[in-house]
């Protein structure tokens, strides 16, 4: 994504979004990492709107800019904080 230069966000949030509907009653955590200084606002505001759990700090917390899309809905999500 980022070794040719500039990222659409639009785009960049479609392909999150696909991958956390793909894998939302997996039994499994997948763990996205994004480096701020490479990545710009707009890919941050994505990815905020595409991951259920965050992780902040060292904790993993409920994702309040969280948007679901039509994949999760009625799907129950456990998740150990």
């Amino acid at each position: 994504w980022l070794g040719g230069g500039r990222v659409d966000a639009e785009l960049w949030e479609e392909f999150e979004l696909t991958l956390t509907e793909a894998i939302i009653n997996l039994p499994l955590c997948l763990v996205c990492a994004y480096d701020r200084r490479q990545v710009s606002g707009s890919i941050l505001v994505a990815a905020m709107r595409t991951h259920p759990v965050m992780v902040v700090g060292t904790n993993f917390r409920a994702n309040p800019f969280y948007e679901p899309g039509p994949a999760a809905s009625g799907a129950v999500r456990e998740v150990i904080y």
